[in-house]
């Protein structure tokens, strides 16, 4: 009998969070850490290869890993270990300041991959014009992609008070009042998901 959908997805996430905080790991230390069986483990991380976000790899043949790193030392062969494919998604994160505009780039196992930073010549700029320069910031980073599809989203911190649909009531650095900011944005990037302010 298959396991239900929900069930499943929360087995996935709890996996991906555990190789992500803990590091490479065998499908046997996932059954013990998540107190599932071998049979069950083994399903989910097979789903998980399938959808691209986890790999097998050999612990000796990585440079770099020491066999065992971050799971128990055992004697005999050491297990195929499990890892997060870190290109499998692309995150991005703006930060929009009185002086500057900051754009990073997060892979899936949460590590920095590029960061850019744009100064703003303008005291007070508009709000429009923000979400120009963001939008332009963030196309220009995309089109150098292989795969632009990789990046799953982009959430922006701003210097004041947003309300749940992604309009800045208020944000007193910039001079900016009943602003719907989050709305602007998207309007200029195609493909690409602006999910909270």
């Amino acid at each position: 009998m298959s396991m239900p959908l929900a069930v499943r997805q929360m087995n996935e996430a709890r996996v991906l969070a555990r190789l992500l905080n803990v590091g490479p790991m065998s499908r046997a230390d996932l059954a013990r850490e998540l107190d599932v069986t071998r049979s069950t483990a083994g399903s989910i991380v097979t789903s998980l290869i399938e959808a691209g976000k986890v790999e097998e790899f050999d612990p000796k043949a990585v440079p770099g890993l020491a066999p065992g790193e971050n799971t128990p030392i055992r004697p005999g062969r050491p297990a195929i270990q499990l890892r997060l494919i870190p290109d499998h998604a692309l995150f991005l994160g703006a930060y929009i300041g009185a002086r500057d505009l900051r754009l990073c780039v997060v892979d899936f196992t949460g590590t920095v991959r590029h960061s850019f930073v744009e100064r703003l010549p303008k005291v007070y700029p508009s709000p429009e014009d923000i979400a120009q320069r963001l939008a332009d910031m963030v196309t220009t980073f995309v089109s150098t992609l292989p795969m632009p599809t990789t990046v799953r989203g982009l959430n922006v911190a701003v210097p004041g008070i947003v309300d749940f649909g992604g309009d800045i009531l208020r944000a007193p650095s910039m001079n900016w009042r009943r602003t719907s900011f989050r709305e602007m944005l998207q309007q200029r990037l195609t493909g690409i998901c602006v999910h909270r302010l």
